[in-house]
């Protein structure tokens, strides 16, 4: 199934990419990312077709995020940049579901750990993230944050266990006034 998706997102990524180069030739990519399995204590032994936050490819694990964010590299060009928090979130489904609860009731914003040089030299972010309770995960408004934004476009991608994309791309908006945040897409 996932390899299914793979190939109909890199169509559709394809599409985007032919018509993005008309329109845009010159324009600098980043795709930047934020992904649970590079922000949690996940077991070596984790078993990836159990976990909807893992993929398993040819290179070893990448979280689902990350997969879907190296396909748009691929068909863009782009650079890639993972979105990581200095505190880890727990590899325990329920546990992180609590954690992300608690962070947006108190408002929260989790230190980043990652940093993107030269954030001024990219025209376009794609912007990566799974929906947590219905929007982005905190981390990811902290991403936004931390940079100027304004001038430049988004766009917003997200991974989802079949609910699609809530409200996280106007909460993304939101964060990031000055900005254009194009249509998303989410994937399930």
């Amino acid at each position: 199934m996932k390899r299914i998706l793979a190939l109909l997102l890199s169509a559709m990524l394809c599409a985007v990419n032919a018509a993005w180069a008309e329109e845009a030739p010159s324009q600098t990519v980043l795709i930047a990312y934020f992904s649970l399995e590079e922000n949690a204590a996940y077991a070596d032994d984790v078993d990836a077709s159990a976990s909807a936050s893992i993929v398993a490819t040819d290179e070893g694990r990448v979280g689902t995020t990350e997969y879907i964010a190296r396909l748009i590299q691929n068909h863009t060009g782009g650079d890639i940049h993972s979105i990581q928090t200095e505190e880890s979130y727990p590899a325990d489904f329920d546990a992180v579901v609590d954690q992300n609860h608690q962070e947006r009731d108190a408002g929260t914003m989790p230190a980043l750990s990652s940093r993107v040089e030269n954030m001024d030299g990219y025209d376009v972010v794609f912007l990566g993230y799974p929906v947590w309770a219905g929007s982005a995960p905190r981390a990811i408004l902290s991403f936004l944050s931390d940079y100027a934004f304004a001038g430049k476009t988004i766009v917003p991608f997200c991974t989802h266990d079949g609910y699609g994309a809530g409200g996280s791309f106007s909460a993304i908006q939101s964060a990031a006034p000055e900005a254009e945040v194009l249509e998303g897409f989410a994937i399930p």
